[in-house]
């Protein structure tokens, strides 16, 4: 900002419904011994003024007979100059040919030409966007690269000969400069479209100003000062926790207005731009390249815009392996309804991680705002699961109780009924997916109690029925906000590391291929170029079996090669197999959680989506959540929070400290959770009423009632000697 400020002694408003540019003003003598100021609006009026009082007397503003002329040619004044005029021809037009050529590199605002009398030389003053370029003989005198945005300027030269520019910045600043040098600034009363150089009223090189709404006004560079007094220092006690009370209700605001916000923006696209989501129940079969017959459904995505749109990306995403087939369309100059279709099938024998399909729009409004919309729907469970017969046992059960009276499986999975003998007094359904080798999962629903037990020989398989059961009985209970599913079991740790810790061997195993691969290729180079320079030799040398080397490295780099697409696709089923499990993890911790309170920073932590890339394993990232979550969230006391933060991403080497991480996080994850309040005793015995229940419900279900009841009493038996032990240690 300008200490000084510019004096006015002159000013004049023109009209109220004009507008004028940069070309609009014209200072000339008009063989006079003063200055006429000449101005013209777009709208075709034409006025010249001249005042006539002194610039410090009585009469120094404006006065009726200031204006000299005023016309109203009826087009538009594009631009106005003065100086002898040369008659053209349009019939005979002569070309135009440069003479020289000089690339700026940026965008011109304006250009302006004076003749030096003095040097005699023409000059040419370029104003850009960000920098001032001045030329004469053919070459670049000289060039100013500004710090901020030039509005306007104007290019004189004094008696002496001097070069002069006064430009004006976008902050109302006149900065006057001789050559490349700043000599002098001062602040402005507006922001000019136009500015001039004048002498008359006693004032040798007035300031002349117009503005784009056609204020005039006359000044000269003033010494006044912008004075500015600090307001005296409070010596004040700081109150830090009232401090810390106003930083801590500032950030929940800042936190609510970036989810307002980002919730408004998201309403307004979709008001622009709506999306309808149909997808057919009907399953087709098609053989795919591999001749394999495998399930596709039909999904119709309808966009009806409420605007004109240039262009509209159009996406749909699915969770590998299943495929969509057209994935994308781009639409142009988009005016009406639209209708966009695809089909999703499975592509791969491998576990589904979701059956969530996510529809994106992206789009740049007229105002030229980029928006992108989003819309989310459910595929239909027979698309990847087929029905079988329930199994009796399996080695991993997943228990969800409920607080409302259990659904029948009928209405939860109606589109199986018929089907290996599911009716309306089915108590248990076998689902399996497509894959030759996948093994069943048995959905069991209990008569007495509000509980489901799903249960299968891999756990990797219980993730997408047990997410499918969560929303399926939410949506049959939607009506009832009180309505809520727990897991009351212990999370499936061991089962979770063993995942994590084949993924994480496989991605070894891949970066060891990588490596063995690199040393190869630079092997085949090294033979290559040798071979070359004895080939380009005059005197033919033998070649030292180099040829034979050159053949065996190329047989040993295809078979890298093929080891690496081999490993690649385990690291594929690796890493699917990864995400069904950190989903399934996901959804039990958010049962035990029923409060919810510790969910966001948790599903922050353990992303479902599993991604290797070449400078970064999913193990490096996931290993620095676990120790933020260890220092902050989950730290046992004060002093670990106190602790240095995990700030830096390493390199993960040893999988037993991630294994020791992975696994804290669990426990106490399960010990910070709130728990009933009831003491152990009620506890135990609760337990031993649970494994009675089960046993007399596995004796309905028809199931093998000798086996289950010896499992079910030996959990009794040591459930009751806990209960002893813990009485007889109260009692001593």
């Amino acid at each position: 900002m300008s200490l000084f400020r510019t004096k006015q002694f002159w000013s004049n408003q023109c009209s109220n419904d004009e507008e004028y540019d940069q070309n609009s003003l014209k200072v000339s003598r008009i063989n006079s011994d003063s200055d006429f100021v000449l101005i013209g609006s777009h709208s075709g009026i034409l006025r010249i003024y001249k005042p006539t009082g002194s610039a410090f007397g009585e009469n120094a503003f404006y006065r009726p007979n200031d204006l000299f002329l005023e016309s109203n040619l009826g087009d538009a004044i594009l631009q106005i100059d003065v100086g002898r005029l040369v008659s053209s021809n349009e019939d005979q037009a002569n070309n135009l040919d440069s003479l020289w050529e000089y690339n700026i590199g940026e965008s011109v605002l304006d250009i302006q030409t004076l003749y030096d009398d003095i040097s005699r030389q023409s000059h040419i003053a370029v104003l850009g966007e960000k920098s001032l370029f001045c030329f004469n003989d053919y070459r670049l005198r000289f060039m100013k690269k500004f710090e901020f945005l030039p509005h306007c300027f104007l290019f004189y030269f004094l008696d002496d000969g001097k070069c002069m520019f006064l430009v004006v910045a976008e902050t109302n600043t006149l900065l006057l400069y001789q050559g490349a040098t700043l000599k002098w600034s001062a602040k402005l009363d507006f922001l000019p479209t136009a500015i001039g150089r004048a002498f008359f009223m006693d004032i040798n090189g007035a300031l002349v100003t117009l503005s784009e709404d056609g204020y005039l006004q006359f000044a000269y560079l003033g010494s006044e000062p912008n004075v500015f007094s600090a307001p005296p220092l409070k010596n004040q006690e700081i109150d830090f926790d009232k401090i810390e009370n106003e930083l801590t209700t500032l950030n929940k605001l800042v936190k609510t207005y970036q989810v307002n916000n980002i919730s408004l923006t998201n309403l307004n696209a979709e008001r622009e731009l709506a999306i309808t989501i149909t997808i057919l129940p009907q399953i087709e079969y098609f053989t795919s390249d591999s001749q394999d017959e495998k399930p596709c459904c039909k999904v119709s995505v309808e966009i009806s815009p409420n605007a004109v749109f240039e262009e509209v990306h159009l996406s749909v995403n699915v969770r590998k392996p299943l495929t969509t087939i057209p994935s994308s369309e781009i639409y142009y100059n988009l005016t009406q309804t639209t209708s966009f279709n695809c089909f999703i099938y499975p592509n791969d024998n491998y576990s589904i991680p979701t059956l969530e399909l996510e529809v994106i729009a992206s789009f740049i409004t007229d105002l030229g705002v980029p928006r992108v919309c989003f819309k989310t729907a459910t595929l239909p469970l027979r698309l990847v699961y087929e029905s079988c017969p329930p199994l009796k046992d399996n080695k991993h059960k997943i228990t969800l109780n409920l607080n409302e009276t259990s659904v029948p499986l009928i209405e939860l999975f109606s589109e199986f009924v018929g089907v290996n003998s599911l009716s309306s007094t089915s108590n248990a359904i076998g689902l399996k997916y497509f894959a030759p080798d996948s093994p069943p999962v048995t959905i069991l629903a209990a008569k007495s109690s509000k509980r489901y037990r799903l249960q299968s020989d891999e756990l990797v398989c219980l993730n997408l029925l047990v997410e499918e059961v969560i929303r399926r009985l939410k949506d049959y209970y939607a009506n009832r906000k009180s309505f809520t599913i727990t897991y009351s079991a212990q999370l499936p740790i061991d089962e979770c590391v063993k995942y994590v810790k084949d993924h994480f061997e496989i991605a070894q195993e891949m970066t060891s291929l990588q490596d063995e691969l690199n040393l190869l290729s630079t092997q085949h180079r090294l033979i290559q170029k040798r071979l070359i320079t004895k080939f380009k030799q005059k005197n033919p040398t033998p070649l030292n079996h180099l040829d034979i080397l050159l053949e065996k490295t190329y047989d040993d780099i295809t078979n890298v090669l093929n080891k690496v697409q081999d490993k690649r696709n385990s690291l594929r089923n690796a890493q699917i197999k990864l995400s069904c499990i950190l989903n399934l993890l996901k959804m039990l911790i958010n049962l035990i959680d029923e409060n919810g309170k510790n969910m966001e920073m948790i599903d922050a932590t353990f992303l479902s989506h599993v991604y290797d890339y070449e400078d970064q394993n999913w193990e490096d990232t996931i290993d620095a959540a676990l120790c933020f979550l260890l220092r902050t969230l989950l730290a046992k006391s004060e002093k670990d929070k106190l602790r240095a933060p995990h700030t830096n991403f390493e390199e993960v080497k040893d999988f037993s400290k991630l294994e020791k991480h992975f696994v804290q996080v669990l426990e106490r994850i399960s010990r910070a959770i709130p728990k009933s309040d009831n003491n152990d005793e009620y506890k135990i015995v609760t337990e031993v009423a649970e494994v009675v229940e089960e046993a007399k419900e596995m004796e309905e279900e028809g199931n093998d009632i000798g086996t289950e009841f010896a499992a079910a009493s030996t959990r009794a038996l040591s459930a009751r000697r806990s209960l002893l032990k813990r009485r007889y240690k109260t009692d001593v």
